[in-house]
């Protein structure tokens, strides 16, 4: 995970603050060039930057730059970046959390 304070770009900037600017060291995860598929066992509010992946919540389109409502047991999935760039950044409002 990145703090958003070091994406060079700013372009997860807006992400990981999820709607507002982003506190300092706000965590967002960086997918390079495909995404994965997350499940979300909680509930959560999310936003995506950067390059354009095609994303989809339940098979729903996600619109990017904007906070979505995620609901507990649904399923993110980030496919391959159509246009310019490379990397796209996940946000998810309070962090993450991860096993340690």
């Amino acid at each position: 995970m990145l703090a958003s304070t070091s994406l060079g770009s700013g372009a997860g900037a807006g992400a990981a603050g999820v709607g507002g600017g982003p506190p300092d060291g706000a965590p967002a995860l960086e997918c390079t060039l495909s995404g994965p598929e997350l499940k979300f066992r909680a509930a959560a509010t999310i936003a995506l930057m950067g390059a354009e992946m095609p994303a989809t919540l339940d098979g729903q389109r996600v619109p990017y730059g904007k906070p979505v409502d995620v609901p507990a047991g649904a399923t993110l999935s980030l496919a391959t970046v159509e246009g310019p760039g490379q990397r796209s950044y996940l946000a998810v409002a309070g962090g993450f959390a991860a096993p340690s």
